[in-house]
């Protein structure tokens, strides 16, 4: 698991590409962090699924989740 925010170095993103080589890993799944979802959540003391349930965040982390769950 890797924390990896919208992070340029002169002008360049990482990508997945560069991922791969530095971690030596084929496979891994990516999750877009959703500040104002996560945010908006503890404020409120809720799920993020519960406040929005078809953000792109809630899918990809319950298809992380499913993926880790099914492995176990």
């Amino acid at each position: 698991m890797a924390n990896k925010a919208n992070f340029k170095l002169f002008g360049n993103t990482i990508s997945r590409r560069d991922v791969k080589k530095v971690l030596g890993i084929e496979h891994f799944d990516e999750i877009v962090r959703d500040d104002l979802l996560l945010v908006n959540s503890l404020n409120r003391a809720m799920l993020p699924s519960e406040l929005a349930g078809r953000s792109n965040f809630v899918r990809q982390s319950r298809h992380v989740l499913e993926k880790l769950l099914s492995q176990a």
